[in-house]
Formats: C-alpha cells, sequence, structure tokens
C-alpha cells in the first residue's frame, strides 16, 4: 500500500486532486476495482506504469490493462457522458496502445504535448466529445481557477485531428468532419 499512498501523495502535490463531495480518491489495484463493479464515475484516470518486464509492453504499460476485457470493464462504469483518461508513455508500442482504445470506445481524443513524453487518451462510450469550441471554454474556465502548473488551453494545442474510418471505433463516422 505504500506505493499506492506515495501516487496519491503525487496527485495532490503536483495535480492538485483533493478529496471533495464530488471526488474520491479509491487506494485499490484499479483493475480489480473497477471489475468488482459499483457506482459509475463521470470520469476514470488510467495513469499506471511500471518497469518493464513480461507484464508489461515496452514502455511499462500494463498488459492486464490494455485487454478487452479492462476496457469493457472501464465503459461500464462510466456514467451516461462520463469519459476516461489514458495517461500513454510515448514510445514505439504507444500507437497500438491508442488503436487498442480506439476500438473500444466511441470516440477517442487524442492529446501529445510536446516535450512531456505523453500521450493523452480522452475516450468515450458515447459517440462524441466535445468539440474544441466547448473544449475551449473549459479548457479557459479551468485557466482562470489557476493552480495547475500547465494551462488548458495550450494543452490544445496538442490535439490530433479526431481520427475517421476504419478501426476509428463505432461511432466514428458519426463524429463532426467524418462521412458515413
Amino acid at each position: 500500500m505504500t506505493g499506492f499512498l506515495a501516487v496519491v501523495r503525487v496527485a495532490r502535490e503536483f495535480f492538485g486532486t483533493a478529496e471533495t463531495p464530488g471526488t474520491r480518491i479509491h487506494v485499490a489495484d484499479g483493475r480489480d476495482f473497477l471489475e468488482r463493479g459499483g457506482a459509475p464515475y463521470d470520469l476514470i484516470l488510467i495513469d499506471a506504469h511500471l518497469h518493464p518486464d513480461v507484464r508489461t509492453d515496452s514502455s511499462g504499460h500494463p498488459l492486464s490493462l490494455k485487454s478487452a476485457p479492462f476496457y469493457r470493464s472501464v465503459r461500464e462504469r462510466l456514467q451516461p457522458g462520463g469519459v476516461a483518461m489514458f495517461n500513454v508513455i510515448s514510445g514505439r508500442d504507444a500507437d497500438a496502445y491508442i488503436d487498442g482504445i480506439r476500438k473500444a470506445f466511441a470516440a477517442i481524443d487524442v492529446y501529445r504535448p510536446a516535450g512531456t513524453g505523453n500521450v493523452i487518451v480522452f475516450a468515450s462510450a458515447d459517440e462524441a466529445l466535445p468539440d474544441v469550441n466547448e473544449l475551449r471554454a473549459r479548457a479557459q474556465t479551468f485557466d482562470q481557477r489557476g493552480g495547475y502548473g500547465f494551462s488548458f488551453e495550450r494543452l490544445l494545442e496538442a490535439r490530433e485531428r479526431p481520427a475517421c474510418g476504419s478501426g476509428a471505433g463505432p461511432g466514428a463516422a458519426l463524429r463532426p468532419g467524418c462521412s458515413g
């Protein structure tokens, strides 16, 4: 449990994470926690990395968190309109990881912030994620609150154009800019 508690300390110190009436922090194996079922969530964060070995890909992403059953358990625990966020380490396995997420969810947005070594993937079981105008308005609200150590609006500059076509998930043709 000590390692899990260190993660909570880092989340509080660097990301402003705090337990509030609308936010609960669970210290547990994320895969087991999601598979046990329970209340749905508006947001599920997947940020799991290990030293690369037989249980992981070459970047240290646990293979058990890159499987169809895991993605299904994440989708089942999302509220309607809820979003899962995956923090993917850039590397030779990153695109395959992102393709797996793309196939498992109706809509994804991919962000590649420069100089971080990370790829951030937002995924929804619903047919669409917010468009860039709505995202910009939300980002400006968060930036006005401050205290995050980075700009959400600047993060939007790292957004890739949404994928369309084969392998882009079941709702790809319904996304703005995609024809079906």
